[in-house]
């Protein structure tokens, strides 16, 4: 029934508790201290009043005022308005599966907070009310206490509403509980108040999701700079291609509430403020190409940050955090961006050289580093709290396993070995085959050597021997000279330990078998890179609440996160690649997919950013 502010003022209090005790479910209290100040000017006025009386509460009675409210989807007998508020997202027809499983989370919230999880249901869905229930699991119980009353501020908020037949008016009783004047408010100072303000902030932070729209509009846009005409992109890193889309993505984070800067290393990084001037959470990717790329290697990362900055402040939020989107310079050969990052750039500016001769000095004076201040790039877990990369996997397997998501264990380390064959080079035809010092028969058998070895040995690994020349390479000549490539990839470093060995001895006893001689020169060697276990299971717990399905793989690809992860906490989010093609015009990800796996990155955010400290 609908009251007009003149009947209310007119009362008695008995009367008065009677058509506004369902306000704070069916808790008198607060609407008799409420009536002691008649006359209420407005509703904002009532409202107002009936907030500074919960603040006045005792400890005790805001508690029982807690207690007072039901379990999420009950069955047991309830206020008539919570029924009806649990019904219209549709709690009182819940599956068994989805039944028991919010029994299961009410129980586990009430074993830890020990009063029941409360959250204003309307605007909700059943899935954003079971995300709020695992982000609420985590808070401190005091910050938890606090966020009940405003939750139940909240319903006492929308319950007036549909009493003064406001409902349409939803700015109507817009007051921001506690007033700081207000008297009594229960909290000690101005922090505190903050610290309720941002429990209102994230409960708007549960709903948010990103424009998928921009997001695929952005990453057809940023193909066109580059574009081939088989469809493929090229934007090697430094070229003119490479500059202009940087220039893009600049105006894209400025856009997004950003402020842009360029470090000594060529990365391109963007910063959102937090509310409080903690390290950053930071994420990103590349968006130079190989030679003939795809559209979405790298740039699904950076575009998929910035959209995440700017959902944040199209509803004007801010996390506790900072958040930072990097573009790294120079993925696709030096990966001196990361490197630097991570402090590993070697002193040697030759070697980042391009291939062309073109000096890495020049090449990072056209994006606005400076090779002379380089190590002035390095960062540390001060400056960035925690690493999540988003990226196709330019590999088959989520196709294969028809999942959306999959989370990264960490990105193997890599060895590469440089084997040279001496032999002895002589006629085919009048060299016995027991006289023969064959350069390519060794080679042969340490090719076939490396892949039993890789394929016999318990684990993931993989082993690979995709290059090899050979002098003469006459056909009626025993060759005298082979030289190959071993490319050894496995999350384990024990692993990769054991592998060399095995193939260390094997070559040793072809080199005898062979009657030729052997070197075996190590050209590369990356340690593994773990994901952390935390950043793991938070991705794993946003997939649950998404309802997205997901499975656990390494990255046999290098990436930036791989060095991130030698200093701050690292994960990162594969969504799946068609027939697995990468490097490549072919390369495709599904439009769904591409923003499935950006509202993972989203929503993995919001939940590191309650955690201190993260991972």
């Amino acid at each position: 029934m609908a009251y007009s502010m003149a009947q209310l003022n007119q009362m008695d209090r008995s009367q008065f508790t009677d058509a506004l005790g369902h306000i704070f479910e069916q808790t008198p209290t607060i609407a008799a201290t409420a009536w002691e100040q008649r006359p209420f000017q407005d509703w904002a006025t009532l409202y107002k009043t009936m907030v500074d009386a919960l603040w006045q509460l005792s400890s005790d009675q805001q508690l029982a005022l807690i207690r007072s409210h039901p379990d999420l989807g009950s069955r047991l007998k309830m206020a008539k308005a919570s029924v009806q508020e649990q019904a219209g997202v549709g709690l009182d027809r819940l599956s068994p599966d989805r039944f028991l499983q919010l029994q299961t989370m009410n129980q586990k919230y009430r074993d830890r907070f020990d009063f029941p999880f409360i959250i204003a249901v309307k605007n909700h869905t059943q899935e954003s009310i079971l995300e709020a229930f695992i982000n609420r699991l985590q808070n401190p119980s005091e910050i938890e206490f606090k966020q009940a009353l405003l939750e139940i501020l909240t319903i006492a908020r929308f319950r007036l509403l549909e009493l003064a037949d406001l409902e349409n008016d939803i700015d109507a009783l817009a007051i921001c509980p506690p007033a700081l004047n207000s008297g009594g408010t229960g909290l000690e100072s101005l922090e505190d108040l903050q610290t309720v303000q941002n429990l209102q902030d994230s409960k708007r932070l549960d709903l948010l999701v990103v424009n998928g729209d921009r997001l695929m509009t952005r990453i057809f846009e940023l193909a066109k700079i580059g574009e081939l005409s088989n469809g493929g992109v090229c934007r090697l890193a430094f070229s003119d291609e490479d500059i202009q889309a940087r220039q893009q993505v600049s105006d894209w984070m400025q856009e997004a509430g950003m402020t842009v800067r360029v470090d000594a290393a060529g990365n391109l990084i963007g910063r959102y403020g937090g509310v409080h001037d903690k390290a950053a959470i930071a994420t990103g990717s590349h968006i130079d190409t190989v030679p003939v790329g795809g559209r979405y290697d790298g740039v699904l990362g950076v575009l998929a940050g910035i959209e995440i900055v700017q959902t944040l402040q199209d509803h004007e939020l801010q996390l506790q955090h900072p958040i930072e989107v990097i573009v790294f310079s120079d993925e696709e050969r030096s990966v001196i961006g990361c490197k630097a990052m991570s402090g590993a750039v070697l002193e040697l500016p030759e070697y980042y050289d391009r291939t062309d001769g073109t000096s890495i000095q020049s090449c990072l004076t056209k994006v606005g580093g400076n090779w002379d201040q380089i190590h002035r790039a390095k960062r540390d877990r001060n400056d960035i709290a925690a690493f999540i990369e988003l990226h196709v996997e330019q590999g088959g397997v989520l196709e294969a396993q028809r999942v959306p998501i999959g989370i990264v264990q960490g990105i193997v380390g890599q060895h590469r070995f440089a084997v040279k064959i001496t032999g002895r080079m002589n006629h085919a035809g009048t060299t016995p085959m027991t006289d023969r010092q064959d350069a390519l028969l060794a080679a042969a058998k340490i090719i076939v050597a490396v892949n039993e070895i890789a394929t016999s040995t318990p684990g993931d690994q993989v082993a690979t021997v995709g290059y090899l020349t050979v002098l003469p390479n006459a056909t009626n000549t025993v060759a005298g000279e082979a030289d190959l490539r071993i490319d050894l990839r496995d999350l384990s470093g024990e692993n990769l330990v054991h592998l060399i060995r095995s193939i260390r001895q094997r070559i040793a006893e072809i080199a005898i078998e062979t009657g030729t001689t052997i070197t075996f020169e190590e050209m590369l060697n990356l340690k593994p890179t773990l994901a952390k276990g935390r950043i793991q299971e938070t991705i794993s717990q946003v997939c649950q609440v998404l309802q997205l399905d997901y499975c656990y793989l390494p990255s046999r690809a290098g990436h930036d996160a791989q060095e991130m992860g030698r200093f701050t906490p690292m994960g990162m989010i594969f969504v799946p690649s068609q027939q697995g093609l990468s490097h490549s015009e072919a390369e495709y990800t599904r439009p769904d997919h591409c923003i499935q796996g950006a509202n993972v990155l989203l929503q993995s955010f919001l939940m590191l950013d309650r955690e201190e400290p993260i991972g």
